[in-house]
């Protein structure tokens, strides 16, 4: 492609879009390709837990560690339809919400507020040995290694439901909460909380359905 000497393939998605006369399967292939530049981050090594407040270098973009691993998780489970295909689905199930409280790995003396449950989760506790605090660190989900942690974790909540009910992902809403001493000045604890939704998803041919087809809907 002219202008883009050092062009790569970057993602290649394979889907089944129809059957042929002869019963072969008709196989779409979509290509992800970007132009090869030196590029090296210097503010967007992690992303702030809640509230919109951008990444970990004070740009405040609207943007937070939960949209970060949303968009992470629709990736993975919503990659582009073929050419000429439009996505629809069916919602038929929301699952409760998953709590940090409710999948930690280690006992409350082994936390380090780093990886402590599969869901963000950190507290302030001076009675901790050592003491735990919730520090600009603490808040930062680094994008090296706990935005992948959580991304996987949440995925796997996410792909075990699927198979066990034997449906498919519709909506994801990883969302942040926190906590305050009697006088709201201390923050006492912060966290992640994951809720989706599952039912059926399948493609059509874009055009093929008109608003007044109230069974697309």
């Amino acid at each position: 492609i002219t202008g883009y000497d050092n062009m790569k393939l970057l993602l290649v998605d394979l889907r089944q879009t129809g059957t042929a006369d002869n019963g072969d399967a008709i196989v779409s292939i979509g290509a992800l390709v970007g132009n090869e530049i030196n590029y090296t981050s210097t503010d967007e090594i992690g992303w702030w837990f809640g509230k919109d407040m951008g990444n970990c270098q004070g740009g405040n973009v609207g943007w937070d560690a939960t949209d970060q691993i949303m968009q992470n998780i629709n990736f993975v489970h919503f990659p582009a339809p073929p050419p000429g295909k439009i996505r629809r689905k069916t919602n038929i199930i929301t699952l409760p919400v998953y709590m940090p409280e409710d999948y930690f790995l280690v006992s409350y003396e082994d936390r380090d507020n780093f990886e402590d449950s599969r869901l963000f989760y950190a507290v302030e506790d001076n009675n901790h040995n050592p003491p735990l605090h919730i520090t600009d660190d603490t808040r930062c989900v680094s994008s090296d290694e706990e935005e992948i942690f959580y991304t996987d974790s949440y995925n796997l909540f996410i792909t075990n439901a699927e198979d066990s009910l034997n449906l498919d992902l519709t909506e994801c809403i990883v969302d942040w909460g926190n906590e305050y001493d009697n006088n709201g000045t201390t923050q006492t604890e912060i966290w992640h909380t994951l809720q989706f939704t599952l039912g059926h998803v399948w493609l059509v041919d874009e055009g093929s359905v008109t608003i007044d087809d109230i069974l697309a809907y």
